[in-house]
């Protein structure tokens, strides 16, 4: 059932989606949603409890090298574009993987109280903190940590989020291969002018 309400509260969004049609699209009896979930909102925020959980799977997992990188004090800035390059690839990976996550995230954008989860998680935040903690060790800037996980979310959101509207608007496939590798590139290069 959380499968067939992901997929409906993604493509329709919370006000545009009714429970017996989550039951429906599950192939469940019209009150088995009310009856498991108790309400349409405790069902929606298991949905984004869920994706959020398989974000936070997916990019703790990609950001293991940054805190790997940040541990080895004999680890230069070659190891760290990897490590960075690493972060980058795993975060689109997730998004390409997950077209649900973004389309959710972008009804929440729109809606003006969100209901996203308060304790989103912080694997690129922690990975950041890690890497500013040996930032003056290491030859690098005290770098502001949010601004940089915002920089790097934004930046790999957005042409994954919006891959219809690029295509349409100026023809830039953002999820080609010849695209995704020159733009991996330039993302690892703007988070490391921020690291300095």
């Amino acid at each position: 059932m959380l499968a067939a309400a992901i997929v409906l509260f993604s493509e329709r969004g919370y006000d545009g989606t009714s429970m017996a049609e989550i039951a429906q699209a599950a192939g469940l009896a019209r009150a088995t949603p009310g009856y498991l979930f108790k309400s349409k909102a405790a069902l929606y925020r298991a949905v984004l409890e869920r994706v959020h959980g398989e974000r936070t799977a997916a990019l703790t997992a990609a950001c293991t090298g940054l805190h790997e990188w940040a541990a080895d004090t004999r680890a230069g800035r070659d190891q760290l574009r990897l490590a960075l390059d690493e972060a980058v690839g795993g975060y689109l990976g997730f998004l390409d993987r997950t077209p649900a996550f973004g389309r959710l995230i972008g009804w929440e954008a729109l809606t003006p109280q969100p209901r996203l989860p308060g304790d989103l998680s912080t694997s690129l935040s922690d990975a950041f903190r890690a890497i500013r903690r040996v930032a003056p060790t290491r030859g690098l800037a005290q770098f502001d940590v949010d601004a940089v996980v915002v920089a790097t979310v934004s930046m790999c959101f957005l042409p994954v989020a919006h891959a219809t509207t690029f295509r349409a608007g100026g023809g830039i496939d953002t999820g080609g291969p010849a695209f995704r590798r020159r733009y991996q590139r330039a993302v690892v290069d703007a988070v490391l002018s921020m690291l300095g």
